[in-house]
């Protein structure tokens, strides 16, 4: 998709021209106009009375003696030039090499009737974008697949610019999968000028943890999908926003794993979170609370001594709890255990729905997918740190 930018140009009366060396007497405007010619916006943006006086349009046959102009309404004009004549981008004098083939401009006459240009107003070139996705790169060239499927080669020369965002950088970030955007000339469409490339989007997986180690870690998504990552040397790992050692990845936590699409398997960092259930209470029996969920599923909730129990905010005890009461509870999943089997570290009770208690990966143990249900979430792309409930426990 092309991207035009544009930029106007201002008119230059009698008075600026004899500013930048005109006699004002000279200078007039073709035909019964007397505004001058001005582009503002898109190249077909000339008024209307001036595109049809042949004051604006499409250079072309440029020499050093003449032009030929093409207005919107397809007449073409062609311009003596002369050693007097003025090369000019808005109130700035250029050399006369700025005027060539495809250049947007204004002409300005010695006198009425006359076409023998006294200014000509030159539009400076304005860069063609094309914008994709990487399929196929080489030292000499790169095709793009545009959001509509199509795809284009470019020609890469020793002149192109690779940047990210104002930063120049090596032609080695151009990877199978960047999205780009390339810059080429109206004189060479083909040819790439510069190309920007978009920080790689990180890939996202999140689900259950079932295996940790210190160099590799395993996660179950809602689907029951396990997927398995190296851990780079350099990855961080962190709870909500604070960062812990790395033993702080055990089983039965829940994980959200960043790769980056060069290494897919390899995770550069790792958020941790609790699991948590929700569900009304129908019994509890020494140290293990049952809960049903919205749909009739059950999970366990398996407390010890030093689960933290509250109810409304104070410091609470199991004995305090009974069948009918809500409660949640967040610890770690026991693998494996039927039904769910959550070891709890914490416990808060509610006489009633409560407010959802917030985790930072949405991976809520909510009792919606049977016996064994795991909450996760597998994201790829640049969907970030969504919130995926699942389940019978929302409000």
């Amino acid at each position: 998709m092309n991207k035009i930018k544009t930029k106007t140009v201002g008119r230059i009366t009698a008075a600026a021209a004899l500013s930048i060396g005109l006699a004002a007497s000279a200078v007039s405007v073709a035909g019964a106009s007397d505004h001058g010619s001005r582009l503002s916006g898109h190249h077909d943006s000339f008024g209307q009375s001036h595109w049809n006086n042949f004051l604006g349009g499409v250079a072309s046959g440029v020499t050093a003696t003449s032009v030929t102009v093409t207005a919107h309404d397809g007449t073409a004009t062609t311009y003596t030039i002369t050693g007097t004549t003025v090369y000019a981008e808005g109130m700035t004098m250029v050399q006369p090499s700025a005027l060539v083939n495809g250049s947007f401009v204004g002409i300005q006459v010695i006198a009425t009737g006359s076409t023998t240009a006294g200014v000509i107003e030159i539009v400076p070139p304005r860069p063609i974008w094309e914008s994709g996705v990487v399929s196929t790169v080489s030292s000499t060239s790169v095709t793009i697949t545009d959001h509509k499927g199509t795809p284009s080669t470019f020609a890469i020369t020793d002149t192109t610019a690779f940047l990210q965002g104002k930063t120049t950088v090596l032609p080695a970030l151009l990877v199978m999968g960047s999205h780009v955007s390339i810059q080429v000339s109206a004189s060479a469409l083909m040819t790439a000028l510069s190309i920007e490339i978009a920080p790689p989007r990180p890939i996202l997986v999140g689900g259950l943890v079932t295996a940790a180690s210190l160099t590799s870690v395993t996660v179950t998504d809602y689907k029951g999908t396990s997927s398995t990552f190296s851990i780079s040397g350099t990855a961080t790992y962190a709870e909500g926003k604070t960062t812990v050692l790395p033993a702080a990845l055990v089983v039965g936590e829940d994980a959200l794993i960043k790769a980056l699409p060069s290494a897919p398997t390899t995770a550069i960092s790792i958020g941790i979170s609790l699991p948590r259930v929700f569900g009304k209470v129908t019994s509890v029996s020494g140290l293990t609370i049952t809960v049903e969920g919205l749909k009739g599923v059950s999970d366990a909730i398996v407390t010890s001594g030093t689960t933290t129990i509250t109810k409304d905010g104070a410091t609470s005890g199991l004995s305090f709890i009974s069948a009918g009461e809500f409660v949640s509870a967040a610890g770690l999943i026991v693998i494996g255990a039927t039904p769910t089997t959550l070891d709890a570290s914490s416990v808060s009770i509610f006489d009633h729905w409560g407010q959802p208690v917030h985790v930072p990966f949405g991976h809520q143990r909510s009792n919606s997918g049977g016996s064994g249900s795991k909450g996760g979430s597998n994201v790829q792309g640049q969907s970030g740190h969504n919130s995926f409930q699942h389940g019978n426990f929302r409000r």
